[in-house]
């Protein structure tokens, strides 16, 4: 853990168990404690006009801030030891890869590198393709539309 801030108001009911926990030696024997396991600070800031809560930032980069508004000063003393012992990676689970079915496969199948050809790309495969096409005589289907259609003016 890189910092843990407690911040609290000092005129407002809500704040009174933190209020009590941060005037009390519970705190300073915190402050100490953790000062001596680790390189990390700790510090109370009064914070008019807003409720009790606390910030941890660890050494991950990670911020956790949780609130304590209307806590009792064992709550608040609770709350920081479980945000000091805790390492800061968030969610660690990722979900699991799993393959993935249907009930209606694909007419055209898989995709494979060589899909649209010996491993050439899709250009260089639809342009060798269309001039087949055109070498062996037969058109796109607009070329022929409106071959027909000249011959049919024509007569």
């Amino acid at each position: 853990m890189r910092s843990l801030v407690v911040k609290y108001c000092d005129r407002a009911g809500s704040s009174r168990g933190v209020l009590e926990y941060v005037r009390s030696n519970a705190f300073t024997e915190f402050c100490a404690r953790v000062n001596d396991d680790s390189k990390c600070q700790v510090e109370a800031i009064v914070e008019r006009t807003r409720t009790a809560h606390v910030i941890a930032t660890y050494v991950s980069g990670k911020s956790k801030a949780i609130g304590l508004k209307n806590a009792s000063a064992s709550a608040a003393s609770e709350t920081c030891e479980r945000l000091k012992n805790e390492k800061g990676l968030g969610n660690s689970r990722k979900p699991m890869k799993t393959r993935k079915f249907t009930s209606s496969p694909s007419v055209q199948g898989r995709w494979t590198p060589f899909t649209f050809g010996e491993g050439a790309p899709y250009e260089s495969a639809s342009a060798s393709a269309s001039a087949s096409a055109n070498a062996s005589g037969v058109g796109s289907r607009r070329e022929r539309r409106s071959a027909s259609a000249f011959d049919r003016r024509r007569s």
